[in-house]
């Protein structure tokens, strides 16, 4: 039987760059595990003390930000 991977399977293995343009609503995680919901249209931001970081994609937006919100970090943390 051939792998077939589901769009969120496919997803999750695609890295992205601080300064490009989401394609897809969803749940994001930075190299540093900060999490961050974008929307299409946005651009991945750069980490407030590193910079230039890579981000991937962690799920849909139903997913939801972590309960106990260490790790989560408001839009405007990154500008």
């Amino acid at each position: 039987m051939p792998n077939v991977l589901t769009m969120q399977e496919s997803r999750a293995k695609w890295t992205f760059i601080s300064g490009q343009e989401v394609t897809y609503d969803g749940m994001y995680t930075n190299v540093w595990g900060s999490k961050l919901p974008l929307m299409q249209g946005d651009r991945f931001p750069m980490h407030p003390q590193m910079g230039a970081c890579r981000w991937t994609y962690s799920g849909p937006l139903s997913s939801g930000l972590p309960k106990d919100g260490r790790s989560a970090k408001r839009r405007d943390d990154y500008r």
